[in-house]
């Protein structure tokens, strides 16, 4: 076998199940910081046109659709909220 010189790994969704705990800080701290609080029918929606996509093209368009204010301060600390929520599960 040859020496390939380079190894993917993509634990995401494999090893560790983070879709569920995104999703669930993604709502959380769009309803305290932005106001967004979906109907269950709406985040079932969200879900099924979010899924595979990245937080920033998602709140990029829920901004340009709803007007929410989106800032750069929001998006870090979603990050770090799933980071210590990951850690935690």
């Amino acid at each position: 076998m040859a020496d390939e010189g380079l190894v993917i790994f993509d634990c995401d969704g494999v090893l560790v199940d983070s879709e569920a705990i995104s999703k669930r800080v993604s709502y959380e701290m769009a309803a305290e910081e932005l106001g967004f609080e979906p109907s269950p029918r709406e985040i079932e929606e969200l879900d099924r046109l979010n899924l595979g996509r990245s937080d920033d093209d998602i709140f990029d368009e829920l901004a340009t659709r709803l007007g929410l204010n989106v800032t750069v301060g929001f998006m870090v600390r979603l990050s770090i909220r799933k980071t210590e929520e990951y850690a935690k599960g």
